[in-house]
């Protein structure tokens, strides 16, 4: 029952539908837990056992292939589901970093390492973020009217916060090089 690590008991945000259902969930077995006589825990899990006590990891394992099997779906394990909610967080454009953090990784660097495979678009969107961004910078701030000067400053803003870890070269020796952090 202890952590495995001291990254393995965090906090993590849910979605206000996870919080609802979770939120039920808990109240349904309060109630079911009133009614036998057995006092919660005071480590007040949510997933327990039917009589309020801590499930073994194996069981949920267990259980969770059983489900699976029971399905037309592909064979997967439980630890499976971890994976997938990283992919799709990065696949949806979630900072690595907030990725790493609700996997509990000790460095973003593990994350990078694990799952690199599922972002290998970002080379083709980080040329295309400096290249529109050498674009705007051509022009930004000569001649135009104040409206044009503003629409592409934040033209500008927009494609550096797409990609805020890229190095923008201008091409002219006239033109600011802007290096970001």
């Amino acid at each position: 029952d202890t952590p495995k690590s001291r990254r393995s008991r965090r906090v993590i945000d849910l979605d206000p539908t996870t919080t609802a259902i979770l939120q039920r969930y808990r109240a349904s077995q309060r109630e079911r837990l009133f009614m036998l006589g057995i006092p919660m825990q005071s480590d007040d899990r949510v997933f327990t056992t039917e009589l309020g006590r801590p499930i073994r990891p194996d069981s949920v394992t267990q259980a969770f292939g059983r489900l699976v099997d029971s399905t037309d779906l592909p064979r997967i394990r439980l630890h499976d589901l971890r994976h997938t909610h990283a992919s799709h967080l990065l696949m949806a454009g979630v900072n690595v970093k907030v990725v790493s953090e609700r996997l509990g990784h000790a460095s973003v660097s593990f994350t990078l390492d694990t799952y690199a495979h599922v972002m290998p678009g970002q080379q083709a969107e980080a040329a295309a973020a400096v290249a529109v961004a050498q674009d705007i910078s051509i022009n930004f701030g000569q001649g135009g009217s104040l409206t044009e000067r503003v629409v592409q400053l934040i033209a500008f803003r927009t494609v550096l916060s797409l990609a805020p870890s890229i190095l923008i070269m201008m091409t002219s020796f006239t033109r600011i090089i802007i290096v970001l952090g």
